[in-house]
């Protein structure tokens, strides 16, 4: 306890001396206000508040408090976005995906509006959604207060979707679900066909398609000869309309059970017998 003291203490201490060598700078300054600026000088100054933010950091850890640096949490507070800037619909990354090609995407949407490096970072984040955006909001942006660090940082997090290549095996792993309508499988199911470097040929693509479907629309389509997707997906849309229409899901009534004599055994037969008069 009396450690913990003494190092709050000396912490006080400290702060005390850089704010008071800061305000006998800050006075030496006005002195010289019509001399030329000093780029030394600034950067001396920057510094010096650096080490009274990190020291005052320090004393509320030490003293079990949460720190919200409400200065960081804007990466370029004195950026300003063009007038009547409405940000465009950009596709927001899940942390699913190519990261560079989001990268691209962004940067071909919002420099062609006027924006520089400092804005395309500020607005990065709103090109995020999910374990993404977490990701961002969780970056110590002291690290990374340029937009080439925050790309690179970006595609160095999520770089490894990348580099998993599928196999046919995952295609075969890709099942219908319960809720999904036949288009919808179709294209999911595609997206993933064309993320693999050695695709199978079509007809095998169809023939593993097809495993895949439901029970309702493989019995429908499995008995057809078809090896290629457009005529799969002409088939498909034509399920669609049956199901949608009642032709196709309609539970059938089911046929009348068979009925059949009750067989009287001798035994029941003698205690008939036994009772009449």
């Amino acid at each position: 306890m009396a450690d913990n003291d003494a190092t709050i203490a000396k912490l006080h201490a400290q702060i005390t001396y850089l704010l008071a060598k800061k305000a006998v700078r800050e006075v030496e300054d006005k002195k010289d206000e019509e001399e030329a600026e000093n780029p030394q000088k600034e950067v001396g100054d920057l510094d010096l508040a650096k080490q009274v933010k990190e020291i005052k950091h320090a004393l509320a850890r030490s003293q079990g408090d949460q720190i919200l640096d409400f200065e960081g949490l804007c990466l370029f507070p004195d950026s300003q976005l063009p007038e009547k800037f409405k940000m465009p619909n950009i596709e927001k990354f899940n942390g699913i995906g190519n990261p560079t090609s989001h990268i691209h995407h962004v940067i071909n949407t919002l420099k062609p509006m006027g924006l520089n490096d400092e804005l395309i970072a500020q607005l990065f984040q709103r090109t995020l959604t999910r374990s993404a955006l977490d990701w961002f909001l969780a970056l110590e942006f002291e690290h990374y207060h340029t937009w080439p660090k925050i790309a690179n940082a970006f595609i160095k997090q999520y770089v490894y979707n990348v580099q998993v290549e599928l196999t046919t095996q995952d295609l075969e792993m890709t099942m219908q679900e319960s809720n999904e309508d036949f288009i919808t499988f179709v294209a999911r199911w595609g997206e993933k066909a064309t993320k693999m470097k050695n695709r199978p040929s079509e007809e095998d693509q169809v023939r593993i398609f097809f495993k895949n479907l439901q029970s309702k629309y493989l019995k429908h389509t499995y008995t057809q000869a078809i090896t290629y997707f457009k005529r799969l997906h002409a088939t498909g849309l034509q399920i669609e309309e049956g199901i949608e229409l009642g032709f196709i899901g309609k539970e059938e009534n089911p046929p009348p059970k068979k009925t059949f004599p009750t067989r009287i055994s001798h035994t029941s037969v003698n205690t008939l017998n036994s009772t009449l008069p």
